[in-house]
Protein backbone atom coordinates (compact mmCIF):
# COMPACT_ATOMS: atom_id res chain seq x y z
CA UNK A 1 0.00 0.00 0.00
CA UNK A 2 1.26 3.50 -0.88
CA UNK A 3 0.58 6.39 1.49
CA UNK A 4 0.39 9.98 0.29
CA UNK A 5 0.17 13.10 2.41
CA UNK A 6 -1.99 15.77 0.77
CA UNK A 7 -2.47 19.11 2.43
CA UNK A 8 -5.45 21.10 1.23
CA UNK A 9 -6.86 24.47 2.04
CA UNK A 10 -10.59 24.79 1.59
CA UNK A 11 -12.23 28.18 1.66
CA UNK A 12 -15.93 28.61 2.09
CA UNK A 13 -18.33 31.39 2.98
CA UNK A 14 -20.83 31.01 5.79
CA UNK A 15 -24.02 33.03 5.69
CA UNK A 16 -25.85 32.65 8.96
CA UNK A 17 -28.38 35.06 10.34
CA UNK A 18 -27.60 34.10 13.92
CA UNK A 19 -23.87 34.66 13.45
CA UNK A 20 -22.93 31.29 15.04
CA UNK A 21 -19.79 30.56 13.03
CA UNK A 22 -18.63 27.72 15.33
CA UNK A 23 -21.66 25.54 14.47
CA UNK A 24 -21.18 26.15 10.75
CA UNK A 25 -17.46 25.26 10.89
CA UNK A 26 -18.24 22.14 12.91
CA UNK A 27 -20.89 21.12 10.36
CA UNK A 28 -18.45 21.71 7.46
CA UNK A 29 -15.71 19.70 9.21
CA UNK A 30 -18.13 16.82 9.79
CA UNK A 31 -19.02 16.76 6.09
CA UNK A 32 -15.33 16.88 5.11
CA UNK A 33 -14.49 13.94 7.40
CA UNK A 34 -17.22 11.90 5.74
CA UNK A 35 -16.17 12.81 2.18
CA UNK A 36 -15.42 9.93 -0.17
CA UNK A 37 -12.56 10.33 -2.65
CA UNK A 38 -12.43 7.96 -5.62
CA UNK A 39 -9.70 5.33 -5.21
CA UNK A 40 -8.91 6.19 -1.57
CA UNK A 41 -9.69 3.40 0.88
CA UNK A 42 -8.75 5.07 4.11
CA UNK A 43 -8.34 8.71 5.17
CA UNK A 44 -7.11 10.02 8.47
CA UNK A 45 -7.89 13.57 9.55
CA UNK A 46 -5.30 15.04 11.84
CA UNK A 47 -6.39 18.65 12.18
CA UNK A 48 -9.01 21.02 10.91
CA UNK A 49 -8.42 24.71 11.53
CA UNK A 50 -10.82 27.53 10.83
CA UNK A 51 -10.21 31.24 10.92
CA UNK A 52 -12.28 34.21 9.96
CA UNK A 53 -11.22 36.01 6.79
CA UNK A 54 -11.40 39.76 7.34
CA UNK A 55 -13.95 41.73 5.35
CA UNK A 56 -12.48 43.62 2.41
CA UNK A 57 -11.95 47.30 3.15
CA UNK A 58 -14.77 49.63 2.22
CA UNK A 59 -14.22 51.53 -1.02
CA UNK A 60 -13.03 55.10 -0.57
CA UNK A 61 -15.73 57.76 -0.72
CA UNK A 62 -16.15 59.50 -4.07
CA UNK A 63 -14.19 62.71 -4.51
CA UNK A 64 -16.03 65.66 -3.09
CA UNK A 65 -17.45 68.02 -5.71
CA UNK A 66 -17.61 71.68 -4.81
CA UNK A 67 -21.21 72.58 -4.00
CA UNK A 68 -23.14 74.76 -6.41
CA UNK A 69 -24.21 77.89 -4.59
CA UNK A 70 -27.38 79.08 -6.34
CA UNK A 71 -27.48 82.25 -4.22
CA UNK A 72 -24.39 83.61 -5.95
CA UNK A 73 -24.86 85.62 -9.15
CA UNK A 74 -24.84 83.25 -12.20
CA UNK A 75 -21.63 84.72 -13.63
CA UNK A 76 -19.81 83.88 -10.39
CA UNK A 77 -20.91 80.22 -10.13
CA UNK A 78 -18.09 77.89 -11.20
CA UNK A 79 -18.72 74.32 -12.28
CA UNK A 80 -16.24 71.45 -12.54
CA UNK A 81 -15.94 69.51 -15.81
CA UNK A 82 -18.17 66.76 -14.40
CA UNK A 83 -20.80 69.28 -13.35
CA UNK A 84 -20.60 71.01 -16.75
CA UNK A 85 -21.10 67.72 -18.62
CA UNK A 86 -24.13 67.02 -16.45
CA UNK A 87 -25.47 70.55 -16.97
CA UNK A 88 -25.01 70.38 -20.78
CA UNK A 89 -26.06 66.72 -20.97
CA UNK A 90 -22.96 65.73 -22.99
CA UNK A 91 -20.19 63.19 -22.42
CA UNK A 92 -16.94 64.10 -20.71
CA UNK A 93 -14.98 63.16 -23.87
CA UNK A 94 -17.13 65.53 -25.94
CA UNK A 95 -16.41 68.39 -23.57
CA UNK A 96 -12.68 67.53 -23.61
CA UNK A 97 -12.65 67.57 -27.44
CA UNK A 98 -14.38 70.95 -27.49
CA UNK A 99 -11.69 72.29 -25.14
CA UNK A 100 -8.96 70.87 -27.38
CA UNK A 101 -10.35 71.67 -30.85
CA UNK A 102 -12.59 74.62 -30.06
CA UNK A 103 -16.30 75.08 -30.59
CA UNK A 104 -17.31 74.53 -26.98
CA UNK A 105 -18.04 76.93 -24.16
CA UNK A 106 -15.25 79.07 -22.75
CA UNK A 107 -13.52 77.68 -19.69
CA UNK A 108 -11.09 78.66 -16.95
CA UNK A 109 -7.91 76.82 -16.11
CA UNK A 110 -6.34 76.74 -12.65
CA UNK A 111 -3.14 74.75 -13.17
CA UNK A 112 -4.52 71.38 -14.26
CA UNK A 113 -8.05 72.07 -13.05
CA UNK A 114 -10.70 73.14 -15.57
CA UNK A 115 -13.75 75.12 -14.46
CA UNK A 116 -16.72 76.64 -16.28
CA UNK A 117 -18.74 79.73 -15.41
CA UNK A 118 -22.42 78.90 -15.41
CA UNK A 119 -23.10 82.14 -17.27
CA UNK A 120 -20.66 81.07 -20.05
CA UNK A 121 -22.49 77.76 -20.42
CA UNK A 122 -25.86 79.53 -20.61
CA UNK A 123 -24.51 82.02 -23.18
CA UNK A 124 -23.02 79.20 -25.27
CA UNK A 125 -26.36 77.39 -25.23
CA UNK A 126 -28.21 80.59 -26.19
CA UNK A 127 -25.97 80.92 -29.29
CA UNK A 128 -27.30 77.54 -30.45
CA UNK A 129 -30.96 78.44 -30.14
CA UNK A 130 -33.10 78.22 -33.31
CA UNK A 131 -36.77 78.74 -34.13
CA UNK A 132 -36.91 76.20 -36.98
CA UNK A 133 -34.68 73.94 -39.10
CA UNK A 134 -34.65 76.28 -42.13
CA UNK A 135 -33.08 79.09 -40.12
CA UNK A 136 -29.45 79.63 -41.25
CA UNK A 137 -26.65 78.56 -38.92
CA UNK A 138 -24.97 81.34 -37.00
Amino acid sequence: MTTFRITATIEFTIDRADGDIALSVEDAAHKLRGAQIHGVREMEWTEIHAHRVPEPPAPPPPPRQPPINHEVAPEEVLLTSDQATEFLNVGSQTLAQWRSKGGGPTFLRYGRRVMYRKSDLLAWLAEREYQNTSQPRR
